[in-house]
């Protein structure tokens, strides 16, 4: 009897053998699913390298648009704005109980002319400032680019190449930047006008009889505003502060003073 080829050892049961089919099979997949398993640990590295906190992110974007100097070019320009122009509401009303000081006002009458003001400086503020800002930075970013493309096609090839890569990362970074600026200098510009308002606002959302004290209170809350923004000012330019303090007051005065001569005219 002829003898018959063992499939397992010692004659066994036969082990289960992999059809070819299914072997060339699974070569064929395990190399593109290692690739891919490959491509997102990559991509989970990435992630985990650039996994900074968003403050160190809004620092970083902030240093390379520069914003430092445009926010606060924007906060006391326009902080300046709403206190003085919400003290000449006020004044306004002032001047109306100084001529008839027997009649109590409403504190509406005063609070609402001020918050319509400062809503619609707000308003203003954000939205032009955003159009603004948005169109100067697109057209520095589109001249940053023009540069870019000069340069590369002065280089060679194979540098180019290498260096359009790396100047594709910083600038969307660059991109990134000048959004994240345009969009906080356009807040910065429509909400500390309001801000300031709110404040010089703050004795008359009590109402009360005595009517004299709050004017007198707002006038010195202006003042107090006025003082702080100066002597911010006197610090970052590095002179003496207080003098710098009382130039701005001397702008809230002068306000007042113009205020009370026109409503005696």
């Amino acid at each position: 009897m002829a003898n018959q080829p063992d499939d397992g050892d010692g004659g066994g049961t036969p082990s289960p053998s992999t059809p070819p089919e299914v072997k060339k099979g699974i070569s064929k997949v395990a190399p593109e699913s290692q690739a891919k398993l490959s491509e997102r640990d990559d991509e989970k590295r990435e992630e985990e390298g650039q996994s900074e906190s968003l403050l160190e992110r809004w620092k970083l974007y902030a240093q390379i648009s520069e914003l430092g100097m445009v926010a606060r070019r924007f906060f006391v320009k326009n902080m300046t704005d709403g206190i003085l122009t919400t003290l000449g509401v006020v004044i306004g009303f002032f001047v109306g109980y100084l001529n008839n000081p027997s009649e109590v006002q409403s504190t509406n009458i005063i609070v609402l002319p001020g918050i319509g003001t400062a809503v619609a400086m707000c308003v203003s503020g954000v939205l032009a400032s955003y159009m603004t800002e948005s169109a100067e930075r697109r057209k520095a970013l589109l001249e940053l680019r023009q540069d870019m493309v000069l340069l590369d096609i002065e280089k060679e090839e194979e540098a180019a190449r290498k260096k359009k890569r790396k100047r594709r990362k910083s600038r969307t970074l660059q991109e990134k930047a000048e959004r994240f600026a345009t969009i906080t200098a356009s807040l910065i510009d429509g909400f500390s006008p309001f801000v300031a308002a709110l404040v010089v606002l703050i004795p008359f959302y009590w109402p009360g009889d005595d009517q004299l004290w709050q004017y007198m209170t707002s006038i010195i809350l202006t003042c107090i505003l006025l003082f702080l923004l100066g002597s911010y000012l006197g610090r970052l330019s590095k002179v003496n502060y207080i003098v710098y303090g009382l130039k701005m007051v001397m702008m809230g005065v002068i306000t007042l003073v113009i205020m009370i001569a026109l409503g005696q005219v």
